[in-house]
């Protein structure tokens, strides 16, 4: 083996070894009933704990002003076939807006330029989905520029489904969602109202640039 080669091989050790130490590890941090920090878990091992976790979910409001509902894979671990919001897990250290819009790119292909407005709607509402997977869901209203998302990511979603805003809130009242309405029809019953007055906010707003455009 000459020089050239000694060095290419060591250069391609290196590389290796960079790549693997950048790809950083997706972990949940795993809380208490009353939000207290008590540790982290690999995503692997999500189903393995009885602990709470932190989530988000999106109510996705086209240009058109329709509600896009997913319909989730059928090879999915988590909910397969069930009708969702574009929604996920808290990843890593991540707070804010950040992972509502890391999941609107990964779920749905919507990039950053294309969300016209991002907002967060309330406190974290505690839910409990099935029998024991709990979660602290942050719930979040975007505007997007779009009428219908161009891209999905197939491993999560199978199909979407664009109905106006109430018929949306219907489908989740009627249980229809992964969802669990029942027992929590306070909470939910508060988040349609900010939903609804976030929508009407952002088609006002349209209204307002095209009467000074006419």
């Amino acid at each position: 083996m000459n020089e050239f080669q000694k060095n290419l091989r060591n250069y391609k050790k290196e590389e290796t070894t960079k790549k693997s130490q950048n790809e950083e590890e997706i972990y949940y941090y795993v809380y208490d009933e009353n939000k207290n920090k008590v540790g982290k878990i690999k995503s692997s091992y999500e189903k393995m704990q009885n602990l709470w976790l932190k989530g988000i979910a999106i109510f996705v409001i086209t240009k058109d002003g329709e509600l896009i509902l997913e319909q989730r894979s059928d090879k999915t671990n988590l909910t397969p076939g069930a009708i969702d919001l574009c929604s996920g897990h808290r990843d890593n250290k991540e707070k804010g807006k950040k992972t509502p819009k890391r999941e609107l790119k990964e779920e749905l292909g919507i990039k950053k330029k294309k969300i016209k407005k991002i907002k967060k709607i309330k406190k974290e509402v505690p839910l409990v989905f099935g029998k024991d997977r709990k979660f602290f869901i942050q719930f979040y209203a975007a505007k997007i520029n779009l009428k219908s998302p161009k891209k999905l990511q197939k491993e999560e979603v199978k199909n979407i489904i664009k109905v106006p805003l109430q018929e949306g809130f219907d489908i989740i009242r009627q249980g229809k969602t992964k969802f669990p309405y029942q027992g929590n029809e306070a909470y939910f019953e508060e988040i349609f109202q900010e939903v609804e007055k976030f929508s009407k906010k952002q088609e006002d707003g349209n209204k307002k640039i095209e009467g000074r455009e006419q």
